[in-house]
């Protein structure tokens, strides 16, 4: 309970809660990803959102700097699946992640299809399955293919003959469907333009409805309430906290 001296409280500030809510929301939306990982991957997609060159040297020491073998991992995930997983065996969206206490008897395998019961990981199938060139070889050539239309840069960059580069891309744009890398990563801010205007509208209304609430001037509230005069009062007079009464205890006579 607080202390009749104590001052109040501040009052929240709407827009304070919603960012605070908007926030938490885009955190659970990639819950899965390692923070590190996260605002790594967001810094390469700023790095690749740049205008290209033909010698992006620059780019090349910041996309070095950010790129890790997580970071490689996590990249093959998001563009391969776009967050939706499918058995490359039976092509069924009924996905169990295996967990890392099981993954010893499936062979280091991280997911298994319900429906046919095979089990795969995010490179099964695919060219980068075969760990030559590595997985983060192929990575770099990708985001480097977003900073650079020069495939001989990229290959004198990687240390691979040009022919090797050429086909590394075009497997690349076939498996991922796209052109550029992590077109469906959202950063926050592009997160905020798809859902904000939606979701604080949405936020906006609820806090409204509290705020009504605390004052006593819902018109759905009960008007006859000991608690609607008293939030009436207090919104008249905040200092005014004058407490209820206590109802007398029964007294056997």
């Amino acid at each position: 309970m607080r202390d009749k001296d104590t001052p109040p409280l501040p009052p929240k500030n709407p827009e304070v809660e919603i960012a605070k809510d908007m926030i938490n929301a885009y955190r659970k939306k990639y819950a899965d990803i390692d923070p590190k990982v996260l605002f790594n991957l967001i810094e390469l997609k700023h790095i690749t959102r740049a205008p290209k060159q033909d010698v992006p040297d620059e780019s090349y020491s910041a996309i070095k700097e950010r790129l890790g073998l997580e970071e490689s991992k996590e990249t093959l995930r998001q563009e391969r699946w776009h967050n939706k997983v499918y058995c490359p065996a039976c092509r069924s969206h009924h996905i169990r992640k295996i967990l890392e206490s099981e993954k010893d008897q499936f062979n280091g395998y991280m997911y298994q299809c319900k429906d046919c019961l095979k089990t795969f990981n995010d490179d099964t199938d695919t060219p980068i399955e075969k760990g030559v060139p590595p997985i983060s070889t192929w990575m770099f050539c990708w985001y480097l293919l977003g900073c650079t239309d020069s495939l001989q840069y990229i290959a004198t960059k990687l240390g691979l003959d040009l022919p090797t580069v050429e086909l590394m891309v075009r497997q690349m744009q076939k498996l991922f469907k796209a052109q550029q890398p992590l077109t469906h990563l959202l950063t926050f801010d592009e997160w905020s333009l798809k859902h904000g205007k939606s979701y604080k509208e949405r936020m906006r209304h609820e806090m409204a409805k509290k705020d009504e609430l605390y004052r006593g001037e819902n018109p759905d509230a009960p008007k006859d309430t000991a608690e609607y005069r008293r939030q009436k009062t207090r919104a008249r007079d905040p200092k005014d906290h004058t407490p209820s009464r206590p109802k007398p205890k029964n007294r056997n006579i």
